[in-house]
């Protein structure tokens, strides 16, 4: 079977489980136990417990909520990824003090060993008051991202007890995350697909419905804010945590994925299979520009690939000029005429 479609029978399945017994009675049905999709899924299920819950779609009151939270997805100063420890610290820092008279600031992490643990970590830093810490497991199953959306999730349940009734009008929360998770949650409770993201959201009305503003900020990691190190550790002491933490359907084909690969790439480590790949042939062997020249071997390598010998390595194409195919052109009209 494909393995897109492997994939997408699996969370067909995983989608008609969480939505309750007669739908899941309907799952049964179609994908009996003999099935692969079946026989996967049972490897994995030893690593989740339960999974999440079906999706609820949003109403009319609710898209105007979420027209009062706030998403700030470019860069500190417009900075790439790869520039300068120096710069990404200072233009973080300046962004994080243009929010230092808000009454909460909620900074979070995570920390994931794929198929073996996972934590998340988030603080919570009132302008008046002591800090709040969040640490749990996330589920042996997780990746960084569905990390993100349970630290966001986590705490975001406690706000409502944290905030005193008299302050409720006018109170201004804003979280600073370093993940792809403020990108997809500023598609809207509407724009927003799997029960992660949905569920992320409808916490975040109901902080909003109680007159709290929300501002997501994106932030670099790692680049030596003391408040941003600090989630880091958090999440890292919440792999020790039991991993209890409800399982996705999104989080379970990603697992079932991973063992499909490691199963399709096992016998090539143990040298039961040929290495046919270009660069295991080459010798793992890749010329840079200034030394873009190669032996007949290597020749002879690439031609088996129907590469060329330029120093990208790329597909031998023939790119004729404008001059030469106007050339031809005319050359063929004058060759009808004497015809």
């Amino acid at each position: 079977i494909n393995e897109v479609a492997h994939r997408r029978a699996l969370e067909y399945y995983l989608r008609l489980k969480a939505r309750g017994p007669v739908h899941a009675k309907v799952a049964d049905s179609i994908f009996p136990p003999e099935r692969p999709i079946r026989v996967r899924l049972a490897k994995a299920q030893r690593l989740c417990s339960t999974i999440g819950g079906p999706e609820m779609p949003s109403d009319a009151t609710a898209l105007q909520l979420a027209r009062r939270v706030h998403f700030n997805t470019t860069p500190p100063g417009c900075l790439k990824a790869d520039a300068p420890e120096k710069d990404k610290k200072m233009h973080t820092m300046r962004r994080v003090q243009r929010f230092s008279y808000f009454d909460y600031q909620v900074w979070m992490d995570g920390s994931v060993v794929l198929d073996v643990a996972s934590g998340a970590g988030a603080l919570a830093y009132p302008k008046d008051g002591l800090r709040e810490k969040v640490v749990l497991g996330a589920g042996s199953l997780a990746c960084r991202y569905r990390v993100g959306c349970a630290a966001m999730e986590a705490w975001l349940k406690r706000l409502p007890g944290a905030i005193e009734v008299s302050k409720t009008h006018g109170t201004r929360l804003v979280a600073f995350a370093d993940s792809l998770l403020l990108l997809m949650l500023s598609a809207g409770p509407a724009g927003v697909e799997g029960a992660m993201l949905r569920g992320v959201w409808d916490i975040i009305l109901r902080i909003v419905r109680v007159r709290v503003s929300v501002n997501f900020q994106f932030v670099f990691s790692h680049c030596g804010v003391p408040r941003n190190e600090a989630p880091d550790k958090a999440a890292e002491q919440g792999n020790a945590k039991p991993q209890s933490y409800p399982a996705w359907v999104t989080d379970i084909v990603a697992g079932v994925g991973r063992q499909a690969r490691n199963e399709m790439c096992r016998p090539f480590g143990e040298g039961r299979m040929p290495r046919t790949h270009r660069s295991v042939l080459l010798d793992h062997v890749r010329p840079l520009p200034k030394h873009s020249k190669l032996d007949r071997l290597g020749e002879s390598l690439l031609a088996q690939f129907r590469t060329g010998t330029s120093k990208h390595f790329g597909w031998l194409r023939r790119v004729l000029a404008r001059q030469t195919d106007q050339l031809g052109v005319q050359m063929v009209q004058h060759a009808g005429r004497f015809e």
